[in-house]
């Protein structure tokens, strides 16, 4: 019988449709006993939306599913949320996106990855779908990764970020890579090299479905254009992190706490730098002077607020 499971369904933007098709795959997929939170982020309705769903299409009876709203749509403070607030111990977490439909067999692949390799700290499954997974697929072969559509972590690993209070800087846009990193060094660049093939070895069986996207859509168009504004913000947040990971040597916990605090004390430090990355482009000029304005949300509108807790089976 396979070990029951945290699964962790980070949601924001997806339509109503998308996130109910989720649920209905994440449901069959996980084993019993598990337990299902799903987090909404800066869309109240959508958690609404789904709350009611819930309640009229789940039966009750066997596995445990919460929803929670979180007023400000931030990814790595619903990461922050969840292994700080929600997270139940001795459960290993699964963590997919909303618009992620887990393929049958993939979490209990990503389960027996994390039980057969001893010094792992987490793992994640391979992309198969859009335009860029074969690459992304390849790549991740060759150097490893840390995919968010569809990863894991250890329940020794949760707890080690629970009590050393490692949280994500607010503001992040590359989330899951932030956390890859983390877990590459094993929770402790100080004292470990990069090694994500000995701390997040990948699950090549475990992958999952989403819609392609059609680019004669009006809505694929402007989500691709923010999309490349986004990967610019990346690329500074990238140099900042690899800058205290890697050249200060800095614990997780030690990180600054925002996203502005983070790229300003990399860009003190290492002016030169910072000016060649940044006049790189146009978006990447825009991209720094959208993070110098960076505010942190109020801590109120950081919290997760349970709508639902239920009990139920596979639908």
């Amino acid at each position: 019988m396979d070990t029951p499971v945290n699964l962790v369904v980070f949601a924001s933007r997806e339509s109503f449709i998308a996130i109910t098709n989720t649920l209905s795959c994440a449901i069959k997929a996980v084993p019993e006993g598990s337990r299902i939170d799903v987090l909404i982020n800066g869309n109240k309705d959508l958690a609404d939306q789904t709350y009611h769903w819930a309640t009229r299409s789940i039966p009750h009876k066997t596995r445990h599913l919460q929803i929670w709203n979180i007023p400000v749509g931030d990814k790595g403070n619903a990461w922050n949320q969840h292994i700080h607030a929600i997270w139940q111990r001795d459960m290993d977490a699964i963590y997919i996106d909303g618009y992620v439909r887990v393929t049958k067999d993939a979490i209990s692949a990503l389960s027996r990855t994390l039980a057969y390799n001893a010094s792992s700290l987490g793992t994640s499954g391979l992309p198969t779908i859009g335009a860029s997974a074969a690459k992304l697929r390849r790549q991740m072969q060759i150097e490893g990764g840390f995919h968010g559509n569809l990863c894991s972590i250890k329940s020794a690993a949760l707890e080690q970020i629970r009590n050393r209070n490692i949280r994500i800087p607010l503001g992040i846009y590359r989330v899951d890579g932030l956390m890859g990193a983390f877990l590459s060094f094993g929770l402790d660049s100080s004292m470990h090299t990069w090694d994500p093939f000995r701390f997040i070895p990948l699950t090549a069986e475990a992958s999952w479905v989403c819609d392609k996207k059609k680019w004669f859509h009006v809505r694929s168009l402007v989500a691709w254009k923010n999309r490349r504004e986004r990967q610019a913000r990346g690329d500074i947040e990238n140099a900042a992190i690899k800058y205290h990971l890697t050249e200060l040597k800095c614990l997780p916990e030690a990180l600054p706490t925002n996203i502005r605090s983070l790229v300003s004390a990399w860009s003190d430090l290492r002016p030169l730098d910072a000016r060649t990355l940044i006049n790189r482009s146009s978006r990447h000029r825009d991209a720094m002077a959208f993070i110098s304005k960076y505010v942190p949300p109020a801590p109120d509108t950081c919290t997760a607020y349970k709508l639902s807790s239920m009990h139920m089976t596979i639908a």
